[in-house]
């Protein structure tokens, strides 16, 4: 199920990764024409000014984006320790330097947008979800080779978009295999929205392989489980016409 962020901001990125692990494509809307390199934008009018990335916000960045602070040093941004490297003047007198251990990042909003966006683009996911929109299933399964390694962790984004890949090519039992593994395992993500669409995606694999009897049964499934849905929803319309079919 497809998810839609409003805005490529700080905010609208990290919630664009944060749904990467739910849903599949997750589409990023911004009015501006986001730029592809560290210049500023219309839409972040205080984006020339000197920003610093503090301590939590970092570890939160690092924490969904490990070795950040690394690609962010590469592409120019200052590390510098808080105690040492900022000159503070409080109640009318300078503070005396001492280091803390605690590192900041001084890095140009431009550039933090930029980083983080190439970060957001290169998730597996993401990128298998952009080339499946264009049609290339096989680039889409390349793109998802690094996730079988943490695919459990992915809730089920991976599965479902490897399956989707396979309908693609024609390719219905590997398709089949691919949406089992989540009819399988609700259990781990019982409230996926993925977990009706794996059983539509298994009808049609079953279609593919011209298992009349099991499409059936998957189509039969995938529409009592959306039986209160919005009767506009396109996956929903579609289902219907196929499932219509095959009778």
């Amino acid at each position: 199920m497809r998810a839609v962020v409003v805005g490529a901001g700080m905010a609208g990125l990290l919630a664009a990764r944060t749904l990467s692990d739910r849903y599949a494509p997750v589409t990023v809307l911004d009015r501006d024409s986001l730029p592809t390199g560290e210049v500023p934008r219309r839409g972040v009018p205080q984006g020339a000014q000197p920003h610093v990335l503090l301590v939590s916000g970092l570890f939160e960045l690092a924490a969904v984006f490990p070795g950040i602070e690394d690609e962010l040093t590469a592409a120019g941004a200052l590390r510098f320790d808080a105690g040492t490297g900022l000159c503070v003047f409080r109640y009318g007198r300078r503070w005396p330097r001492e280091p803390t251990g605690l590192d900041l990042i001084s890095a140009s909003r431009p550039q933090l947008e930029a980083v983080v966006r190439r970060r957001v683009a290169a998730l597996p996911a993401a990128r298998a979800a952009i080339d499946l929109q264009r049609g290339n299933a096989e680039p889409a399964l390349e793109d998802l080779r690094p996730a079988l390694d943490y695919e459990a962790a992915g809730e089920f984004a991976p599965q479902y978009l490897r399956g989707l890949a396979y309908l693609k090519l024609k390719r219905g039992a590997e398709a089949a295999a691919e949406f089992q593994k989540i009819i399988d395992h609700r259990g781990q993500y019982a409230a996926s929205p993925l977990y009706p669409l794996a059983h539509l995606g298994a009808a049609r694999a079953a279609v593919l392989s011209g298992d009349t009897d099991t499409a059936r049964r998957r189509y039969e499934d995938f529409l009592k489980m959306w039986k209160d849905a919005d009767a506009g929803l396109p996956a929903l319309q579609e289902a219907r016409k196929e499932y219509a079919s095959l009778k």
